[in-house]
């Protein structure tokens, strides 16, 4: 088992400063493909990019990010692509009548890779839902539609 970080905003830049290891991004492709082709469980942490996916700010409204998201998140995560991202995450979530945050976890179940999601919540009523959602993985398409014009 491994644990770098995965999800579907792109770890811009590591939060701690330490050298996380994560598997975003185009430049870890090949990662990714490794994984995927040996299975090696992979315990995604920050799943969902420290509440980049929380519902709690629009895509685009950095001052709202800038409110909602803590210093780790806004140095890891608060980037264009991830706004485009989270546009992305909108429109799917309006196309199914769910949440940004199901479509982020549904995202990491799409993958082609055995992850498994590390994740908090501030409200325990959430966790059923979040749990849910690895019932029902995206599928190839919509996985590329959350990624498309996003490097």
């Amino acid at each position: 088992m491994s644990s770098p970080n995965f999800g579907l905003a792109h770890q811009a830049c590591d939060p701690w400063g330490g050298g996380c290891v994560t598997l975003t991004g185009a430049e870890n492709a090949d990662a990714r493909a490794w994984y995927a082709a040996n299975q090696m469980p992979v315990l995604a942490y920050s799943s969902l990019a420290r509440g980049f996916f929380s519902g709690k700010f629009k895509a685009f409204d950095y001052e709202g990010a800038k409110k909602a998201l803590d210093g780790p998140a806004q140095k890891g995560y608060l980037c264009e692509e991830n706004m485009r991202r989270l546009k992305n995450a909108e429109i799917l979530a309006e196309k199914y009548g769910t949440s940004v945050t199901d479509i982020a976890l549904r995202y990491l179940f799409g993958s082609e890779m055995n992850v498994f999601a590390l994740m908090s919540t501030t409200n325990p009523r959430r966790l059923p839902g979040n749990v849910e959602a690895a019932n029902h993985p995206l599928d190839r398409n919509d996985v590329l539609f959350l990624e498309k014009d996003c490097g």
